[in-house]
């Protein structure tokens, strides 16, 4: 399944999506109105309607509430977490942990996608295997984009030196790059999508004195690793700059590695910077006191809070 998803993701594929962002994105923000706003909630809805548009060919995900179909793939990572047996309103059917809420987004989706190289893939699956597809993607892209934005402008609005050689670089004729390094050191403090990867070795293996049987499953934190002193200086701050020079090999994963590396990794890597350049080209953003933003858990390092913002229309 994966490999035939692969196709979904290609250089074509990625230039069909990117062209529906770069369309329908500066449309989206002329909802935006001058004045003082929670930053956090609109970026949320920046990103989820531009990828919805430009992966699903949707305005919408579901007739009801988009957040409560998140929060019930939410409450399904739960199992996997080890927090409930089984999260409420959920059951098992043909071996697949299920929800009504979820089944009827799906149902939704289909009956109303427009043609995207994801959609009209999906439409060739059996229905089992459409099902479960599309489920996937919903859960392991959608919230994770939405909140990698999210992270970085509360970075961002930490670290006003930061701030102001982002704004330049975005308004800038010529890009230095340092917005994509700032996305970069965003995904290595909150790898929204890959904070824990887990593989089964195939053969017996002896890891620093620790026997492990063929058939282990061995958890990998990005987490940990992309903050552990040894390979970042200074690895609980806040440094752009300090990806001008590529990590070391194995320190820096926040989409994963090797053969699951994550699928929609190179869009994520050209439709963020492009939504974040967007904004601040757009908008004068005046971070303001009182932000809220926490950290919590769920199926990527999702942020709960607000960003209060003054903005303004710039010319």
């Amino acid at each position: 399944m994966r490999r035939a998803l692969v196709s979904a993701f290609n250089a074509e594929a990625q230039t069909s999506y990117m062209q529906t962002v770069q369309r329908d994105a500066p449309a989206l923000l002329d909802e935006w109105e001058d004045g003082e706003m929670d930053l956090a909630r609109a970026l949320y809805r920046l990103v989820y309607n531009a990828s919805i548009r430009a992966i699903y060919g949707l305005d919408e995900l579901t007739s009801r509430d988009t957040q409560q179909l998140l929060d019930v793939l939410a409450q399904g990572s739960e199992m996997f977490l080890g927090r409930a047996p089984l999260p409420e309103g959920h059951y098992f059917k043909e071996g697949r942990l299920r929800h009504p809420v979820v089944e009827e987004a799906l149902e939704y989706m289909w009956a109303h996608w427009r043609p995207t190289p994801l959609t009209r893939l999906l439409d060739t699956f059996p229905a089992q295997a459409k099902f479960d597809q599309t489920l996937t993607m919903l859960s392991a892209s959608l919230d994770t984009s939405m909140a990698a934005l999210v992270w970085m402008f509360h970075l961002l609005s930490q670290n006003p030196k930061a701030f102001a050689e982002f704004c330049d670089d975005a308004r800038a004729d010529v890009s230095t790059g340092y917005i994509t390094h700032a996305l970069d050191e965003t995904l290595r403090l909150y790898p929204t999508g890959g904070w824990l990867n887990t593989r089964e070795i195939c053969s017996p293996l002896s890891i620093r004195g620790f026997d492990l049987p063929a058939g282990t499953n061995v958890f990998c934190s990005s987490w940990v690793t992309q903050r552990d002193a040894r390979y970042f200086d200074s690895p609980d701050s806040f440094l752009p700059e300090r990806f001008a020079s590529p990590p070391a090999p194995w320190t820096y994963f926040p989409f994963g590695g090797g053969a699951h590396l994550c699928i929609g990794r190179p869009f994520s890597l050209v439709e963020l910077p492009y939504l974040a350049a967007l904004v601040v080209r757009t908008f004068d953003i005046e971070f303001l006191p009182r932000n809220t933003v926490q950290l919590r858990l769920r199926i990527g390092l999702t942020p709960e809070g607000e960003i209060p913002a003054r903005v303004r229309r710039r010319g």
